[in-house]
């Protein structure tokens, strides 16, 4: 038996859409309240490394995706 055959494990197509799809609504939800927590006076000037700390570890804002939602 291969390896690969060994660990295999069986899928349906409607348990991988679901799962797709949840993860697609978790992070419009994170873009949304990204967006609302970058909307506040606290973050419109330049970003501090103690801003990306709080954001990520308050708000699960990975700093790149405070770049990228600054940008828009």
């Amino acid at each position: 038996e291969h390896t690969l055959d060994h660990f295999r494990q069986p899928m349906r197509q409607a348990d991988v859409l679901r799962t797709l799809l949840d993860e697609e609504h978790r992070f419009r939800h994170l873009l949304e309240r990204g967006r609302g927590v970058l909307a506040k006076p606290r973050f419109q000037g330049p970003l501090t490394e103690e801003d990306f700390h709080y954001l990520h570890d308050t708000h699960g804002l990975p700093r790149e995706l405070v770049k990228t939602l600054r940008e828009e």
